[in-house]
Order: structure tokens, then C-alpha cells, then sequence
């Protein structure tokens, strides 16, 4: 990719960090390049393409700061309408994740443990939907400094949430959700809180860095079997982020966006970048 592409590429991935269920990963299944990022996110790699990483980490952290007011305005006043097009971001993934898994009977034969390991996947994202904190609630959580959340907390629950930012379907912003760190993370943004921001960063960087290593492992030695897992999660994570509905029309609204974002990302992720 060019440089401007690779800035882009990062802004675009910077605004949709903190989007529940589509982050992270499922960014990357968007664009069909998950298994060309675990393959070469490793340090060795990073210090080789410094070139081309550099804008990618300069657009990211642009789509970050950008994102965090107009994340917080968009949520607070099209709370349903911007969750549908979460869902239909997610939805649109999915017949590439299934080609791709060991679910696929055309290329496939089905296997009981295949099956197993894709309810595993979705139950525990069904699990997740039935504890995970209220995503619209966002008052502020400070003083982090002292009790409730002190920095530590902060930065261990961050490397707890980006590992699951390397699995399309979890998502770090769900396990943030879920660690009730979500709202630090959108209004440290929001407010430029550096000190948080860069405790969030610390974290995210040793969470991602030391779950890399075991997803690439079961990436090479069982690829269709951790597609089917992804599958799984990817199904429940649009019970996580469903808002509810409303017969009305912001309720039309809603459902005529997700249509329009479930094309928009089945065209992306069947024809790669």
C-alpha cells in the first residue's frame, strides 16, 4: 500500500475502534486482511516496515481523537440508528467468515467438533450480551485516580479488552464494555485526558503483543476451526450490540441504514482492499 493509503487505512481503523463489536479485528475481516495482520503484527516485523506502519499508527491515533466527541453526540442522540449500522457492519462480514470456516459444507466435510466449537463461540457472546454494561451510558467514571478505577486497573483491564480485539466477533470495545472501562476509554478521548490515554495505549500494546503470538499459533495449525469460532462470535456479537427497536421513524431509519452498511461491508469484505 502507498503511504496516503496506509494513512487512510489507519484513520479509517481509528474511527471504528471504538465501535462495539466491529473493532479491531472484525476491521480487518471487513477489508478480507485478518490473516495478512496476525501474520506480520509482531515486533521484527513493525521495526522492517516502520515505512509503511508509521502513517498506519499517524492515521489511527488521528481517527481515535476524531472520533471520541462525534462518537459520544452520534450515540447520544442516534443511540438506535448507529447501533444498526454496527449490526449491519457486522452482519455484512459474515458469508466471507463462513467461506473461510470449516462450517462451509461445499468445501468442508462437517465435523461434530466444528459445530461444537461455533455454539462454544456464540453462546459465550450471548453470555456476554446478558452482562455487559449499558453501552449508551456515558457519565463520567472519574476520579479514576482513586477508588473505583485506579490507573493499574485501568491499564490491566485494557490489555485484558485488546486481545479480544485480535478476534473479529469480541472486540476490544466489548470486553471494555464488560470491564467497565468503555466510557473512560470514549470520554478520555472525548476530553484529551492524556495521562488515561496513554495508560489505555500501555495496555492495549501489552495485551495485543503477548495474545498475538498464540492466535497466529492456532491461525497456522487450525485455520477453519478458528474461523468457525470467529462465525460463532461474529453472531453473537450483533445480539451485543442490538439496541432494542422502536416502530417509528427512527426505527425505519435504523433498519434502511443497516441494509445500506450490510452491502457496504459484504462488498468490502468479498472484495478485499
Amino acid at each position: 500500500m502507498s503511504h496516503l493509503k496506509m494513512l487512510i487505512f489507519g484513520f479509517a481503523y481509528g474511527i471504528s475502534s471504538p465501535i462495539p463489536g466491529f473493532d479491531g479485528g472484525t476491521f480487518f475481516i471487513l477489508f478480507n486482511m485478518y490473516e495478512r495482520f496476525i501474520h506480520a503484527a509482531n515486533l521484527r516485523n513493525m521495526r522492517k516496515k516502520l515505512p509503511v506502519v508509521t502513517p498506519f499508527a499517524v492515521g489511527c491515533v488521528a481517527g481515535l481523537l476524531s472520533i471520541g466527541v462525534i462518537m459520544m453526540y452520534l450515540l447520544d442522540n442516534f443511540q438506535m440508528i448507529m447501533h444498526f449500522v454496527f449490526m449491519g457492519l457486522i452482519i455484512g462480514c459474515i458469508p466471507m467468515i463462513y467461506r473461510k470456516s470449516a462450517l462451509d459444507i461445499s468445501k468442508h466435510k462437517l465435523k461434530i467438533t466444528n459445530i461444537i466449537i461455533f455454539i462454544i463461540a456464540l453462546a459465550t457472546m450471548l453470555l456476554l450480551a446478558f452482562i455487559t454494561t449499558d453501552s449508551q451510558s456515558y457519565d463520567y467514571l472519574y476520579p479514576i485516580y482513586d477508588v473505583p478505577m485506579p490507573l493499574a486497573m485501568v491499564f490491566f483491564a485494557s490489555a485484558i479488552s485488546s486481545v479480544g480485539m485480535l478476534i473479529p466477533g469480541v472486540g476490544g470495545a466489548i470486553l471494555m464494555l464488560v470491564l467497565g472501562i468503555y466510557t473512560i476509554y470514549i470520554e478520555a478521548l472525548a476530553t484529551r485526558d492524556w495521562l488515561v490515554l496513554l495508560t489505555l495505549v500501555g495496555g492495549m500494546t501489552f495485551g495485543i503483543l503477548s495474545g498475538i503470538k498464540v492466535v497466529k499459533k492456532i491461525l497456522v495449525t487450525y485455520p477453519h476451526e478458528l474461523y468457525c469460532a470467529i462465525l460463532g462470535f461474529t453472531f453473537g456479537s450483533v445480539v451485543v450490540v442490538f439496541p432494542g427497536f422502536a416502530a417509528n421513524m427512527e426505527g425505519l431509519l435504523s433498519i434502511i441504514f443497516m441494509v445500506l452498511f450490510t452491502a457496504i461491508a459484504y462488498l468490502f469484505s468479498k472484495k478485499g482492499i
